[in-house]
């Protein structure tokens, strides 16, 4: 049995691929299933996967399709998965082999519904270390919690979770398709689902930020706005569709992405999305009207005619703060 399935989003990634299947090239990889989903690339990712599973035919599988977006790939890999536990992996990210291999040892014999691990953020043009994200000073390692009972508000990001498959697949666990931003629908999703959670120091995930074409510029955003007002509905939808109340950390995975909507909205000065946004937050998700950001507050007692000053202040804020550059997806 395969005690990890890895799903790597392969959608021209030709340049990061060789990096990323090495980085999964650790001493008990036969325990791995590896799927490279090239979503309808142009470039070479899904041959340089071809080449690496003549090498590891046991392990990596690669899987080519018409273009669904990064969601697609994700439910793609859900509903083929065999692993006893699942995890993604951007096609321009990596693992740490070393720590891949701790992470195997361990699954053998874990079974609480998500595994945590800490991950490390690195700039695309120098490889320099931006931080490290790591909430397990907080908690005791490889104790399991009851997620109900943790009041955790930041650090359950994708990278850091690994879900067992049957959580995923028993309940059915899709993201919207064709569509950016949906990392925070995969996440909030599983950890609805989910009961127990094991906080493990394994730092596992090299995330890659600053790479231009990533949907946080603003070009991007321009672009994909009306993807993230999608997933914030989804949520929001998702949400009160729930029989019972949600995890603290769920919530926040919800309210992150109410909150992400209306940072974009204020970034490209988008006035009539905004308005109709605050709206359908104010109507369908009461529980979450509240100021999500800075000066949504004071946008709304103006009628959102102060947007292009309030704009020019958030971007200074986010110049003088660069983590919060490290929204991706």
């Amino acid at each position: 049995m395969k005690l990890l399935t890895v799903s790597i989003a392969g959608y021209n990634v030709a340049a990061f691929i060789r990096q990323t299947l090495d980085s999964l090239c650790c001493k008990n990889m036969e325990r791995l299933e590896i799927f490279v989903v090239d979503d309808g690339g142009s470039d070479a990712t899904l041959q340089i996967a071809q080449d690496y599973a003549k090498r590891y035919p046991d392990s990596i599988i690669p899987v080519h399709k018409d273009n669904g977006g990064w969601g697609s790939t994700v439910n793609y890999s859900i509903k083929h998965a065999s692993g006893k536990y699942f995890k993604l992996l951007d096609g321009d990210d990596h693992f740490d082999t070393a720590n891949l291999d701790l992470l195997l040892d361990y699954l053998e014999h874990a079974d609480t519904d998500v595994i945590y691990t800490p991950y490390r953020l690195f700039d695309d043009k120098t490889g320099s270390q931006v931080e490290i994200s790591d909430i397990t000073k907080d908690f005791d390692t490889f104790k399991a919690y009851n997620l109900s009972e943790l009041n955790v508000r930041e650090g359950v990001e994708m990278h850091a979770l690994t879900f067992k498959t049957s959580i995923l697949q028993n309940n059915n666990v899709q993201v919207t398709e064709k569509c950016f931003y949906t990392d925070n629908e995969y996440r909030t999703k599983g950890l609805a689902f989910s009961s127990t959670i094991v906080f493990t120091d394994f730092l596992l995930y090299h995330y890659r930020v600053g790479r231009e074409g990533q949907s946080i510029d603003v070009a991007g955003m321009r672009k994909h706005y009306k993807d993230s007002i999608m997933v914030a509905r989804e949520l929001i939808e998702f949400h009160k569709k729930s029989n019972t109340s949600l995890p603290p950390c769920v919530e926040y995975c919800v309210e992150n992405a109410i909150s992400f909507t209306y940072l974009m909205l204020i970034l490209i000065k988008e006035r009539e999305g905004l308005r109709k946004f605050d709206e359908y937050v104010k109507n369908q998700g009461a529980y979450y009207y509240r100021s999500p950001i800075k000066n949504v507050n004071l946008l709304r007692r103006m009628n959102f005619h102060c947007l292009i000053i309030i704009s020019l202040m958030t971007k200074l804020r986010i110049s003088l703060n660069p983590i919060i550059k490290k929204i991706r997806k």
